[in-house]
């Protein structure tokens, strides 16, 4: 077995004050710190970023009814896109010009080529 080197204790007395002074940093806050200071993309960069976003801003919620609700006044009342009023549109125009089928489709389009001639 190979010996241990023993630090010296005056070693260790001058690494502790320098701690003190500039304070102890895991090499993942070091990269952080690097990639923060030379604006390099880093994963934890992008977490910490994402992060205090989410602080200023506010995080993404669900709609509640009382959500729901005023977002559909504000489309009333700016003549937004509304999801039901689509709904209505297509319902209207389905009733309007009826479903298209697309065998009756085919038919027509032969009917046609018959009556005005193939080329």
């Amino acid at each position: 077995m190979k010996d241990i080197p023993k630090e010296d204790p005056e070693e260790v007395e001058r690494k502790k004050k320098r701690q003190e002074r500039f304070g102890v940093q895991s090499e993942k806050e070091k990269k952080v710190e690097r990639a923060q200071r030379f604006g390099l993309q880093n994963s934890e960069l992008d977490k910490i970023k994402k992060s205090e976003r989410k602080k200023r801003f506010g995080g993404i919620t669900g709609n509640t009814e009382e959500e729901s609700k005023k977002i559909e006044e504000r489309a009333a009342r700016f003549g937004l896109y509304n999801e039901n009023q689509e709904h209505q549109k297509q319902k209207e125009r389905k009733e309007r010009f009826g479903v298209v089928d697309p065998e009756t489709e085919k038919e027509k389009k032969m009917a046609r080529q018959d009556r005005f001639g193939a080329k």
